[in-house]
């Protein structure tokens, strides 16, 4: 569902409404997130203070975006985009020793 209190009803609406979604997943997504990261001045981690780092918004939204899609073509899209973020915070965490 995500925080959209508007959801999307029609087939028209799930596939935009999944298109947008997939957008802010996988290498675009990585991309989209330290764009914006670094627009707003965000750590990308911080053991110490995690809440508002780059690396938390995957936690806190980006990773649960698969869960939310609402077409079968969607979805199927989705599976190597999350591959790709879990294989990047992986190496992103080695590089940090988080």
């Amino acid at each position: 569902q995500g925080n959209n209190p508007v959801q999307a009803v029609t087939i028209e609406e799930k596939i935009v409404q999944d298109a947008d979604r997939l957008d802010a997943i996988g290498a675009i997504g990585i991309a989209r997130a330290f764009t914006y990261g670094g627009a707003h001045k965000r750590e990308i981690a911080n053991l110490n203070n995690p809440q508002d780092t780059t690396l938390q918004h995957f936690f806190d939204k980006l990773l649960l975006i698969h869960a939310q899609l609402k077409t079968p073509t969607a979805k199927k899209l989705a599976q190597d985009k999350q591959e790709i973020m879990h294989d990047f915070i992986h190496a992103l965490e080695q590089e940090l020793k988080i």
